[in-house]
């Protein structure tokens, strides 16, 4: 039968030290009651009026379609098919009896 006490041990030592940390931050937290405390920041700048702003369907659609054509999507596309075949010839290589597992291209 495994011996499961030094694990139980190590898990309740780490759920004391983060209960600890957590709580120790709490109680040494300094409290700020500011006239501005609870207004959204917004780079030094006062904001004007809500940040709910209703837009059309076409700005949707414009955005979906730059994501979809942006020219930076294709480029990963293209440097994942590089990465996954150079991957293939690493592994192929490594399984090889011939190249001894150490050779790379």
């Amino acid at each position: 039968m495994i011996n499961l006490w030094p694990l139980a041990a190590y898990a309740g030592f780490v759920l004391f030290l983060v209960a600890g940390v957590i709580v120790l931050s709490f109680v040494l937290a300094a409290r700020l009651h500011g006239r501005a405390t609870g207004e959204p920041y917004e780079s030094g700048i006062v904001p004007t009026g809500s940040a709910r702003v209703r837009l059309s369907s076409k700005f949707y659609v414009v955005a979906i379609l730059f994501v979809l054509h942006s020219p930076g999507r294709h480029k990963g596309f293209e440097h994942s098919f590089e990465i996954r075949a150079q991957a293939l010839v690493a592994l192929l290589q490594t399984l090889s009896p011939l190249s001894g597992g150490s050779t790379f291209l």
